[in-house]
Order: structure tokens, then sequence, then C-alpha cells
């Protein structure tokens, strides 16, 4: 008897976290002042489902070329994501991640697994340091073939109360321009490169509308609609 409650408590919370609310995002690509998609879905065009822990739980690819791919993501009970799975249009796996926490409950190491083109299964692992504020200061990407392939060097600061990052790639041996992002009181991206966005928000102060403004002229929008399912 007492088995058969446990299960049913079991089963209830399972249902509690299945998705209780979704968020779809349209992007419109601007040039000179007008839309260029011209009805079409973009690239950036997504359904996200949300549990009712507000974690998200599936991504749903909405764009002409994506449409019917899907992401799904798995928590840990200290709602860290754990593991992410990607799909292709025909539900066939295509890319997964699992990922580790230090003990501050940073992301300490993400391991990918995929199968190229010729039906070899490739691994990849990102690993994160941190300094003693916190701050992530370097990643390093090493694939099973290729060994280290990729690193980064951040540099964190604080500029009128936004965090300004500035990040270091070198690519198998090659150094790429450094990339400057700032960033709000909401940690949301306000710069990057030549791009600045803008936002609107929603009275729960969440971002409802973002702009991307290149020299000042429109050159994209993402705008998010909530649903409750």
């Amino acid at each position: 008897m007492k088995k058969g409650i446990a299960s049913i408590i079991f089963l209830f919370g399972c249902l509690q976290l299945t998705a209780q609310w979704s968020l779809e995002t349209t992007f419109t690509q601007y040039k000179e002042g007008k839309p260029v998609l011209n009805g079409r879905r973009s690239l950036f065009d997504s359904q996200d489902k949300y549990d009712s822990k507000n974690r998200l739980v599936e991504k749903i690819y909405l764009g002409t070329v994506t449409k019917g791919a899907k992401a799904m993501f798995e928590y840990n009970d200290k709602d860290q994501k754990v593991k992410e799975t990607h799909f292709d249009s025909t539900g066939k796996v295509r890319t997964s991640k699992v990922f580790t926490y230090n003990s501050n409950g940073k992301v300490e190491t993400v391991l990918f697994e995929w199968t190229d083109k010729s039906g070899d299964k490739r691994t990849g692992t990102e690993a994160y340091f941190y300094d003693d504020k916190n701050d992530l200061i370097h990643k390093t990407y090493t694939t099973s073939k290729g060994g280290l392939e990729s690193e980064w060097f951040f540099e964190n600061k604080k500029e009128n109360g936004h965090k300004i990052v500035t990040t270091r790639h070198i690519s198998k041996g090659k150094e790429q321009k450094p990339v400057v992002v700032e960033y709000n009181e909401k940690d949301l991206v306000i710069k990057e490169g030549s791009l600045n966005y803008e936002y609107e928000y929603d009275e729960k102060g969440d971002w409802k509308l973002k702009k991307m403004i290149r020299n000042g002229e429109l050159v994209g929008e993402y705008y998010r609609t909530k649903k409750k399912d």
C-alpha cells in the first residue's frame, strides 16, 4: 500500500513539472527600415516550453529550415541543468550535452557528443575556470580527435553599474579579434561589437521586445509572446 502511495506522489510530482507555459520568439530582419523576411520564418524563431518551476524543458524550432527540430533539457534537484539533447526534424539525436558544476554552483564542464558525417561518434569537452569572485576568466574546448582546439580568456570589469566583458578567443593557435560585451542591470546584453540592443519589458519585468541597432539603424527585432499551456 505504501509503495502504491509513493508511486502516486512521484507521478503527481512529475505531472507538476510538465510544461505549464510557453514562450514563442520571432525574429524579423530589417534593411533600410523595412522587414526583409517576406513572411518566412527566421532561423531564430522558436517555441520554448517551461515547467511549473519556470525551467526551460523543451525548445521547438519554427524556422523555415529548422522546422521540426527541437531540444530537450533535464535538471537535478538543485534546478541545475544537467543534460541537453538536440534532435533533428526526423527525431534523430544530433548532439547531446552533459553539464557538471563546481561547489559554487558554476558550470565546471560541458561534455558534447555527436555523430560526424562518416557515422563516427565524436566527443568534445568545455572546461570553465573562475576567479575568487566567481567571474569566468578562462574556458577551453578540447575534442576527442583534435585535442585543444579553442580557448577563451575573459576580462571582467564594471562601469556605471554595468558589467563589461572583453573576450579573447584563440582557435587552433590563431587569436581572433577581441570582443567586448556590455550588460545592463538585468544582465542582458546591451552592446556587442558594432551592435546595440534596446529592450521593452512586460508587466513582470521580462523583456518582450529586443531591438538590434547598428550605426543608429534598426537591423533586427526579437519579439516574445507568453502563452499558457
